[in-house]
């Protein structure tokens, strides 16, 4: 559920993104960082480039930093609910929309932190097919 406010208190978002393995992609996000305030929804735009000759494949897994910031992050919509395939070449903009939950203000170990890191980790589905029998 959406909040139904929104706090006065800033907290820079960074973003980092990464590529595992034999994935050959470029990803970044448009901004590295924006000024978030809890309730408030954001929108974050991803470019993604398959910068290889064929079509590949992968999944982003994503941590936040520092952890207990975890459990007030929500995630309306992103890209890392599912595999997403790019054709050789192909670009694509990927998108996360999300917001932090108001009550991180009142958690202790939250209320003083001023920066938080969200980071995202593709990694090629054939890195999940190996670790199947």
């Amino acid at each position: 559920e959406l909040p139904k406010i929104i706090i006065d208190h800033n907290y820079k978002m960074r973003f980092d993104t990464n590529i595992n393995g034999t994935l050959d992609w470029k990803f970044y996000p448009e901004v590295n960082t924006l000024n978030l305030k809890p309730g408030q929804v954001q929108t974050v735009k991803f470019q993604v480039e398959n910068l290889s000759s064929s079509t590949t494949s992968g999944s982003a897994s994503f941590n936040v930093s520092p952890s207990p910031f975890g459990i007030y992050l929500n995630k309306i919509g992103c890209f890392c609910f599912e595999k997403q395939t790019l054709r050789a070449g192909e670009k694509q903009e990927f998108v996360l929309t999300f917001f932090l939950d108001p009550k991180v203000v009142d958690d202790n170990k939250t209320k003083d932190i001023a920066d938080v890191t969200l980071s995202f980790t593709f990694f090629s589905s054939d890195y999940y097919k190996k670790n199947k029998i």
